[in-house]
């Protein structure tokens, strides 16, 4: 989740598309496979649930950035664990603490942190988007240098991030498949 896109988008109309293509192949997982499929963890102890809650927070992470608000707060995390800069501790909290809510809210909160995110996005210009990182909020950012474009944090925690969730849960739901008796923790 960090740096420059591979290829940096040309307006904010080309980070909306970007945004929106990659959202819905994360999307379709939700149509593709039933929701037993969707809840069981795999072999990292992950779900294909607890990717989606984690995509969810760190949208509220950034959109509550976008606002001069502090991200911490606005994930749900502890602020002494924000500080500390370990994007695997953050992650592991998050997943402990969605672990056992059920789907359904947790597709709810993973469309509501999208649409709040980009209504944020959305009353940005062009310029705003290239605003470093500090203008919006002092402070520790997991997704690139200090001086660097916000632009790079909404990229890393959007389209820089999906796809690697929607390969991650593909990958972790066809692992399940393949194991006759893999993991099948009810949530």
């Amino acid at each position: 989740m960090s740096g420059p896109p591979p290829a940096a988008p040309a307006s904010k109309d080309e980070v909306i598309a970007l945004i929106e293509a990659a959202r819905e192949d994360l999307d379709a997982i939700l149509t593709e496979y039933p929701e037993e499929e969707l809840v069981r963890p795999g072999p990292e102890g992950w779900s294909a649930k607890d990717h989606l809650a984690h995509v969810a927070a760190w949208e509220r992470g950034v959109a509550a950035l976008l606002r001069g608000e502090d991200r911490a707060a606005a994930m749900g995390v502890p602020q002494d664990l924000w500080d500390a800069g370990d994007e695997d501790a953050i992650n592991a909290v998050l997943q402990r603490r969605d672990a056992a809510r059920p789907l359904a809210e947790v597709v709810a909160a993973y469309r509501a942190a999208h649409q709040e995110l980009m209504a944020e996005i959305g009353r940005l210009s062009w310029d705003d988007l290239h605003r470093g990182y500090a203008t919006y909020r002092a402070g520790w950012n997991p997704d690139s240098a200090p001086g660097d474009p916000v632009g790079y944090t909404v990229a890393g925690n959007t389209f820089g991030h999906y796809p690697d969730h929607a390969r991650w849960i593909r990958e972790l739901i066809h692992a399940n498949r393949a194991t006759a008796d893999g993991p099948t923790r009810a949530r």
